[in-house]
């Protein structure tokens, strides 16, 4: 009985020994042999044995069994662990790349191919998910596309039809301007016209008048009442005769077909605005010798319109007139000190004869290619800049 737990000792070697050392019971058959190291003692009280515990590292059970076992195992457990952990990761790494593939594939536009299957799984679900998406992106694309397609044909026609609008309006825009062309060509025709047949006939009629009234007034006696009224007779022939000229040389001055332009300005602005207190200043830089006809004409006749609107509406003071010629650009501004006015109020409208001046200035001016700019403002005087582009004269 008392050798029972000794025989029972499960994992180390056990035996009791009496007091000279002779083993009495041990839990090996065979003993503790000399390889053996004592591992613990402990005295049996009122008996004087011993029970020793031997550390045995080669028996089966035993810590230095079990020790050789997990030296060759640990290394086996760690292989087949990274095995295993590799083949974990390959089989997540490889579909994630595969569908990592499909949806840059996707981004990119290619919505043809679909999505392969990858299983019931989360990454299986996912690959649905993007074929699902795939599936609708490529419906809306469709659909998208169609009605692309109809809103390009819509607009197709509509600019079609647009074009020939605009090519019927540009046809009726050169149209309108060949026949204003045609219209000022006549005016200016009809105006040289009647400056000669009153040049030809009314003046040499007037001149002749007043021939015939010097001449009665030499036959009847001094300060009589009949050398009064032949007297004043004279003298109203005169005027008449002064108001003829006036008007011939306001139809067409002479002037401008004579030396040009800038001498016909001078001319009418000293009649016009000079002689009703305005001073008036030209700058004028080096010019070509002659202009073209048409150009030099439409050039007069829109200063001239700028002269009127001073002397009947500005009520200015001085009057700047600034001609240049530069890259083959003839440059006219026109500037005045008067009252001003809003360039809006001015503007044509039906009904309203108000502008119409400056219509016709303008008019005139894009006749032949040039722009004119208006700036005024009340109280801040008129500026009026006028630019006409110069044709190059052809080469012998």
């Amino acid at each position: 009985e008392l050798a029972s737990p000794v025989t029972r000792s499960p994992l180390w070697p056990t035996d009791v020994r009496d007091a000279d050392g002779r083993i009495i019971v041990a839990s090996d058959a065979h003993g503790a042999d000399s390889t053996d190291a004592t591992l613990a003692t402990a005295q049996v009280p009122l008996a004087g044995w011993t029970v020793v515990v031997h550390h045995e590292g080669g028996r089966p059970g035993s810590p230095g069994h079990l020790l050789r076992t997990l030296a060759w195992l640990g290394p086996l457990l760690v292989l087949l662990s990274l095995l295993l952990a590799w083949g974990v990761g390959r089989s997540v790494r490889v579909p994630l790349a595969v569908l990592t593939r499909e949806a840059e594939r996707l981004a990119g536009g290619d919505l043809s191919t679909p999505i392969p299957a990858m299983g019931d799984d989360e990454i299986g679900r996912l690959a649905r998910a993007f074929e699902d998406m795939r599936l609708a992106l490529a419906a809306s694309i469709d659909e998208v596309s169609r009605a692309n397609a109809v809103l390009e044909a819509r607009v197709r026609a509509r600019t079609e039809e647009l074009e020939r609008l605009n090519q019927e309006l540009q046809e009726r825009e050169r149209i309108r301007q060949r026949l204003l062309r045609k219209v000022m060509t006549a005016q200016e025709e009809e105006r040289l016209r009647l400056s000669r047949e009153l040049h030809d006939e009314a003046c040499q009629t007037m001149t002749a008048l007043g021939l015939r009234l010097e001449a009665a007034l030499a036959e009847v006696p001094p300060g009589s009442r009949a050398a009064e009224a032949v007297a004043a007779a004279r003298d109203l022939a005169r005027r008449s005769l002064d108001e003829l000229n006036r008007m011939m040389h306001d139809l067409r001055p002479s002037a401008l077909d004579d030396l040009g332009f800038v001498a016909a300005l001078r001319w009418y602005a000293d009649r016009h605005l000079t002689q009703s207190g305005v001073d008036v200043r030209f700058e004028v830089t080096p010019l070509p010798e002659r202009l073209p006809a048409e150009i030099e004409t439409a050039v007069f006749r829109a200063v001239q319109e700028c002269f009127t609107n001073i002397r009947r509406h500005a009520r200015a003071e001085k009057v700047l007139v600034q001609i240049a010629f530069e890259d083959g650009t003839l440059a006219i501004d026109v500037e005045d000190d008067g009252v001003g006015f809003d360039p809006a109020s001015v503007a044509p409208a039906p009904g309203n004869p108000r502008g119409l001046g400056l219509l016709g200035l303008r008019e005139r001016i894009e006749l032949v290619g040039g722009r004119i700019q208006i700036e005024s403002a009340p109280g801040r005087g008129t500026l009026v800049a006028i630019r006409v582009p110069i044709p190059e004269a052809p080469h012998a």
